[in-house]
């Protein structure tokens, strides 16, 4: 498009919702934690949020969204973000872990512990005694590779000093 050469009214949205196309043969319970597949079967695709690979946090569902019967797409859920929601935590958290980064165990349960593909939900922002409080942005970004790509150049004290501090990034890095 080029440049305007006169005024505009520019479409704007709610930037705290967003609706996407949800897997076949899937539900998607409201106030489940939903996950967008990234690549593979079915990406593009809404799915109930797990440590699945190919998998980004997109937010909470507000709507239970049923695509039990449907093609890819058939039908959409509408998904909250940029605001805090309350989960299951898998193992324990101490008052030191608030604004660490919490990872998805399944679509309802967070833990500090990324499983084998990390998938990133948001930041531990709250600890309670039935649950933990978890700020979600829009959407995670894909996880940042886990394996050393630190090569040869270093020694081994340079090593350990860089593979702790992309940790501690990791940790804290949405």
């Amino acid at each position: 498009m080029p440049a305007l050469t006169t005024d505009r009214l520019t479409p704007s949205r709610d930037a705290n919702y967003a609706d996407y196309p949800v897997r076949a043969n899937t539900i998607i319970y409201s106030g489940a934690l939903v996950a967008l597949i990234t690549s593979g079967a079915g990406a593009g695709n809404a799915v109930p949020a797990s440590d699945a690979a190919n998998r980004v946090i997109l937010g909470v569902a507000q709507a239970r969204a049923d695509n039990s019967q449907g093609a890819d797409g058939a039908t959409r859920v509408v998904v909250a973000f940029n605001r805090a929601f309350k989960f299951n935590l898998s193992g324990s958290a101490a008052p030191g872990d608030i604004g660490r980064c919490v990872y998805a165990v399944d679509d309802n349960t967070v833990s500090l512990s990324p499983g084998a593909n990390g998938v990133k939900v948001g930041k531990l922002i709250a600890i309670e005694p039935d649950g933990v409080w978890v700020y979600i942005h829009t959407p995670a970004p894909p996880n940042r590779a886990a394996t050393n790509t630190v090569d040869g150049t270093y020694d081994s004290n340079e090593q350990t000093v860089i593979n702790s501090l992309r940790t501690l990034l990791n940790d804290y890095t949405i």
